[in-house]
């Protein structure tokens, strides 16, 4: 071997290299970021297959742009059906998009690769997908430990591709040498600006971003906020309930319909910017119980909800979200211990619980008591729920009217409700007219109104009459999957109610006036859709517990399970059956047909020699034509054509011959020459 031959072979080694450390570099990404390691790990080890093991894998020109949108549209079901379970920090809205692009974009690396790694220059396309896969697995929000080390990945991303620009080198042509310099230096320039904005900007301008979208969107709309945010704004749960209405954000296990289960609460109501506030206090964090006697998974923590842990604990309520809420964990009513995977939990004054690093798809367990916990409200606490100048002058009218000082809590708060339940009607279209107060509006002539109204009014009234309330919003449900036994919540179950504190019981008691027909029910589903969310629910729990408990886990769960028990008694079944007809072949005149042992090893051999043909000189053996005919006809059409004819011949007389095991040594030695 000469020198520049040496140098050259060196050197396109060196390209590989390179090539497969950029896929690692990605590898470690998506398991850090967002905690798969299998399907990025089976791509890589197909790359380094196909670099340095000789696999071939090509999609043929014809069909490859169906293939790669087939690819396409089975990755965005997927995460339609099953989001990514994402550890390590909160979502953008984009999230799950992102991963999805993320994970089609090494799969393009692949499928470039495999076609190509036979060439003597490799596509530079590859570092251009690994940056854009670099940049979709980077699309949440992280802590500072992960955001370094995320940008320690990119640099060496960085690395690895300058080192593969510089040593594929003929991808320039030996006339443009000239500017590799320049070329290569505005590569890494390119590559480093977006990967390093990726990690340091985009989660900081993310919130702008959104805004500047909505803006564009409806210009003369107001500040909203969607779902369950920081700042209940009224029309925000309406408008998270006809998004997406029929999706499903939480499925639920419990023995009871779950009810009212509680997300945000808010103690301050702001006429001026029309939207409830939470106190303006610093969130306390709600570390892990030492205590071992709690039920929980795996990798979950144990947390007392309440002062006091010699509670006795009852119910049990499991809780599965599926999409992004805000890491808002929701409580259903008396709610003592939470158990969750993570560290530790916020908990705010009016007793919102956050877990801001729990993964999306991950479940959470509340233990709840027979009988509410009787309390005290602390003064510090009052401050909000009490507070009279925020409430308009038809609020109190209506509290002078309807409220009684000297009747109990149940009596005024029960007078409230149903003076809304009899006189106001439900609607989500209803507007306010501009210039006025829409709760005064609401009150003196609208009259209509949704969910939100109706509790704002509620609770402007009762603290009119004395009483400390707080505005709530959250989930009401109770359609149960027949299936699986489970409850689900649909996005059309967010609703807003008034909690009300009844002194005499030391506790917080739900007061519903919003009219029966905007209160969430139990629609119809059918049997179909019910059967569907039933697969898609199990299949969440499956690739959840395989992060969880690890592949011995998911092992032991597949031999145990009853449809790998049915799979196992059909194979038995059909070797039964097997069995017998071999026997009486056996056992009849009939004589025995031996396969060929060889044949797969023919088969493979004629289907490589074509591809061969096809590629080299352009020679197609049609599906109709035989072997023999095919021989005939490429003679004289190519260089080389009588040794091609010569070898589909004796290929012919091989394939059947008694002795194919040396026949077929010696084609495949022949092959070699063609």
């Amino acid at each position: 071997m000469s020198s520049a031959t040496a140098k050259t072979v060196g050197g396109r080694t060196a390209v590989k290299v390179c090539t497969l450390l950029l896929m690692v570099v990605q590898t470690i990404t998506v398991w850090y970021l967002i905690g798969s390691l299998l399907f990025p790990l089976a791509i890589t080890i197909g790359v380094g297959w196909v670099l340095f093991g000789g696999g071939k894998f090509e999609i043929p020109e014809a069909s490859r742009f169906r293939v790669l949108a087939a690819v396409a549209i089975f990755f965005v079901i997927k995460s339609r059906v099953a989001p990514v379970p994402v550890r390590g920090g909160s979502v953008t809205s984009m999230t799950q998009f992102a991963h999805v692009a993320g994970q089609f974009c090494m799969v393009l690396q692949f499928v470039f690769l495999a076609g190509n790694a036979h060439r003597k220059v490799l596509p530079q396309v590859i570092p251009w997908l690994g940056a854009a896969m670099m940049i979709c697995a980077g699309d949440m929000y992280v802590n500072d430990v992960q955001r370094s080390v995320f940008q320690l990945l990119v640099l060496a991303f960085i690395t690895f591709t300058a080192a593969f620009s510089a040593l594929n080198r003929e991808m320039y042509g030996r006339e443009a040498a000239t500017l590799r310099t320049p070329v290569l230096g505005a590569l890494l320039i390119a590559v480093g600006a977006i990967g390093w904005y990726s990690s340091v900007s985009l989660y900081d301008h993310s919130r702008d971003l959104e805004t500047l979208l909505s803006n564009l969107v409806d210009p003369n709309a107001l500040p909203q906020e969607s779902g369950f945010s920081t700042q209940g704004r009224l029309r925000s749960v309406v408008q998270f309930r006809d998004r997406n209405a029929n999706a499903i954000a939480m499925r639920v296990y419990s023995e009871s319909a779950p009810g009212y289960l509680r997300g945000f609460v808010f103690g301050e109501y702001s006429r001026n910017s029309r939207e409830w506030l939470p106190r303006k206090t610093i969130a306390r964090m709600v570390e892990p119980s030492a205590l071992d006697d709690i039920p929980r998974d795996e990798g979950e923590n144990a947390f007392y909800l309440t002062p006091s842990r010699d509670v006795e604990l009852g119910s049990r309520m499991q809780l599965w979200p599926i999409g992004d809420l805000e890491d808002v964990v929701f409580l259903p009513p008396n709610a003592a211990c939470a158990t969750a995977s993570v560290d530790s939990l916020e908990a705010t004054a009016e007793g919102n619980l956050m877990a801001s690093h729990l993964p999306i798809g991950y479940p959470y367990t509340i233990y709840s008591t027979e009988e509410p916990l009787k309390a005290t409200l602390p003064e510090t606490q009052k401050y909000g729920y009490d507070d009279l100048t925020v409430v308009p002058a038809q609020a109190i009218k209506l509290a002078d009217q309807l409220m009684d000082p000297a009747a109990g809590f149940d009596q005024n708060t029960a007078a409230v409700s149903s003076y809304f339940q009899q006189n106001y009607e439900y609607s989500t279209t209803h507007e306010t007219p501009r210039g006025h107060d829409p709760i005064e509006w609401f009150l003196s002539q609208g009259k209509v109104g949704h969910c939100e109204y109706f509790a704002t009014a509620t609770a402007l009234i009762l603290r009119a009459g004395g009483i400390p309330t707080r505005y709530v919003t959250g989930f009401v449900t109770d359609e149960r999957n027949a299936y699986g036994g489970y409850w689900v919540v649909r996005n059309k179950c967010a609703h807003a109610w008034v909690e009300a504190w009844d002194k005499d019981r030391g506790r917080w008691s739900i007061v519903e006036s919003t009219p029966a027909s905007g209160v969430p029910s139990n629609p119809s589903t059918s049997q179909f859709a019910q059967l569907w969310n039933f697969v898609k629910d199990r299949y969440q729990v499956f690739r959840v517990r395989l992060h969880q408990r690890g592949p011995i886990w998911a092992i032991k769960a597949v031999l145990s399970s009853w449809m790998f028990r049915a799979l196992l008694g059909l194979m038995l079944v059909w070797l039964f059956i097997r069995l017998r007809r071999w026997s009486k072949l056996r056992a009849g005149s009939k004589p025995i047909v031996r396969k060929d042992p060889n044949a797969r090893a023919f088969r493979r051999l004629l289907s490589r020699v074509d591809r061969r043909l096809k590629r080299d000189h352009g020679l197609t053996r049609s599906t109709h034509e035989t072997l023999h005919q095919f021989a005939r006809r490429v003679i004289g059409t190519v260089p080389d054509a009588t040794a091609i004819s010569n070898w589909y011949q004796a290929y012919a007389t091989a394939r059947y011959s008694p002795n194919s095991e040396a026949s077929l040594a010696e084609l495949q030695r022949s092959a070699k020459s063609l």
